[in-house]
């Protein structure tokens, strides 16, 4: 599901080994924890604005 929200909003696939990348970097940095949640309240409202 979260690959596909990122394929609609890129406009363009994302490759599984990316993705991957993508959520190994953002666990290593404690931004998002194994259920793929932000760990920080203040992150996480910042990123809505993105």
């Amino acid at each position: 599901m979260l690959k596909r929200g990122l394929e609609d909003y890129e406009g363009s696939p994302i490759s599984d080994r990316v993705l991957h990348d993508i959520l190994t970097t953002l666990k290593r940095y404690s931004i998002i924890n194994e259920n793929l949640e932000f760990t920080d309240p203040i992150v996480k409202e910042a990123a809505r604005g993105l």
